[in-house]
Order: C-alpha cells, then structure tokens, then sequence
C-alpha cells in the first residue's frame, strides 16, 4: 500500500522523498499502523432508535 510523509515547510521535500524512497525499498513497515477494522462498526440509527426514550419539549409532535 501507499503512504504518506507529512512536511509543514518547502524545505523539508527532498529529505522527505528520499526517506519515502528508502522506507519503500527497504520494506520497513510502519509499526502503529491502524487496522481500519481495530474497533466494532458503528450502529449509524443508534440516535433514531434511542430518540424514543427520550421527550423533546420543543416538538411534542415528534414523540409519536
């Protein structure tokens, strides 16, 4: 897979692509690499069904 190397200043760019290049070739992989499924998926209806326990004052109406 791809990665990126942040720089926060123009002078940075040419240390930056050669330690991307060495890094890709050497294949030293990134230790604190984030598993995208580290944590259980989210429920996205989980607000539209704990609604129901909840009154809104504003709008009685919605509490049907």
């Amino acid at each position: 897979g791809s990665f990126v190397l942040p720089i926060y200043a123009a002078s940075e760019f040419s240390t930056a692509i050669r330690r991307k290049l060495i890094l890709e070739v050497s294949g030293i992989a990134d230790t604190a690499a984030v598993r995208i499924d580290a944590e259980p998926p989210i429920d996205c209806l989980r607000g539209e069904r704990d609604r129901r326990f909840y009154s809104d004052p504003y709008f009685p109406e919605l509490d049907r």
